[in-house]
C-alpha cells in the first residue's frame, strides 16, 4: 500500500511544531473542554432526518492551530490508499482559508497551496466530462474547495435540500467540463442521483465553530450535536472524523520517517511514532478534556 507522506518538495513540520511534539504531554485530567477555542476545526454535518432537512447535527475534532499546514497537505494529498476511504470514500473538503491564515505566519504555507493548488485545478480541467450528476460529483469529492463562511453555509443549505445542480455549478461552473455537463443534463436529467445526500461527502475546515453555525441558523436551520439521548452512540459522522483523524497522524509520523530517511532531516528531528498519538496529538496539544478512568473503591 502506498504511504501518504503529506509533502515530499520540504519538510512540514517547523520548529514550534516539532518541540511540541518531542515534548512531555500534559496531564489533563480537570472539567477543562475545548468549546469554540481559535484553532483548527474539521466539521462533518449531518440532516437529523430526511423529513426534517432544516435540523442539522455536527460533529467535529480539534487541532492546534500548529498543524495548520499538515492537514492542508494532507487533504489535497489524500487517496485511496487510507482508513478513511475504505470506510467512507472520497469526500469533498471545504476550506475557510482567509480566516485560518489571519494573522498566522504559517510556514511553507505559499509552497503547499500552489502546488496542490495546481494538481486540483488540473484534476478538474483534464477530467472526461462528466455528463450525469454521478460523476460530476465524483469529481467534486475530490477536490479541495477554498471558500469564506457565506458560501459554506451557502453550500451546505444546497446540499440540505438537494438542490444537486445548484451545489455542482457553484463549484465547476468556471471549467469547460461543467459547460458540456449542462448539455447533457437536458437529456440525462437527474434520474442517476435521486435521495443523493451530499452532506456525507463533505468536510469543513475553520477556524472557529460559531460563525458557520451563526450563518446556518440565520438560513432557518437549527443546529446541535445530537439528540442527548443518542450522543453516546456512534454515527457516521463521528466514525468519518475518527478515520481522518488516524489517517492524519499517520501521515505525520509517516512524513518525519521520509524527511529523515533522504536526508533532508538530522536524526536529532527523527520522532518516534508515539510522538504522533491521539493521547499527543489531542490530549496534550489540543487540550481536550481527559476522561478519568481511575475507579473510587471507597464509594
Amino acid at each position: 500500500m502506498k504511504k501518504n507522506i503529506l509533502f515530499k518538495d520540504a519538510y512540514l513540520i517547523n520548529d514550534d511544531l516539532q518541540d511540541s511534539l518531542r515534548g512531555n504531554p500534559l496531564r489533563n485530567e480537570g472539567p477543562r473542554l475545548i468549546q469554540n477555542f481559535s484553532g483548527i476545526y474539521i466539521v462533518a454535518f449531518r440532516m437529523l432526518s430526511k423529513e426534517k432537512t432544516n435540523d442539522l447535527v455536527y460533529s467535529y475534532i480539534y487541532y492546534n492551530p500548529l498543524f495548520f499546514v499538515c492537514l492542508l497537505a494532507f487533504f489535497a494529498s489524500k487517496g485511496k490508499n487510507s482508513l478513511t476511504f475504505n470506510e467512507h470514500g472520497n469526500y469533498l473538503t471545504i476550506f475557510d482559508l482567509l480566516s485560518l491564515y489571519e494573522d498566522q505566519d504559517y510556514y511553507n504555507y505559499d509552497t503547499v497551496l500552489s502546488y496542490y493548488g495546481t494538481n486540483n485545478l488540473s484534476l478538474a480541467k483534464d477530467k472526461k466530462l462528466p455528463f450525469l450528476y454521478s460523476e460530476a460529483l465524483d469529481l467534486i469529492y475530490k477536490l479541495i474547495l477554498v471558500c469564506d463562511i457565506n458560501i459554506m453555509s451557502n453550500l451546505i443549505d444546497l446540499a440540505c435540500k438537494r438542490l444537486y445542480y445548484d451545489f455542482i455549478n457553484d463549484i465547476l461552473q468556471d471549467f469547460d467540463s461543467f459547460k458540456l455537463f449542462n448539455l447533457n443534463l437536458k437529456k440525462y436529467g437527474d434520474r442517476d442521483i435521486k435521495d443523493h445526500n451530499i452532506l456525507k461527502g463533505c468536510i469543513f475546515v475553520v477556524r472557529q465553530i460559531d460563525p458557520l453555525i451563526k450563518s446556518l441558523e440565520d438560513k432557518g436551520y437549527t443546529i446541535s450535536q445530537g439528540i442527548q439521548s443518542w450522543r453516546g452512540q456512534i454515527n457516521s459522522a463521528n466514525s468519518l472524523l475518527n478515520c481522518i483523524d488516524v489517517d492524519f497522524r499517520q501521515s505525520l509520523y509517516n512524513h518525519n520517517q521520509y524527511h529523515y530517511k533522504i536526508g533532508n532531516i538530522h536524526k536529532d528531528a527523527l520522532l518516534t511514532k508515539d510522538k504522533f498519538s491521539f493521547r499527543r496529538v489531542h490530549m496534550a496539544l489540543g487540550n481536550i478534556r481527559w476522561y478519568s478512568t481511575k475507579r473510587d473503591l471507597n464509594m
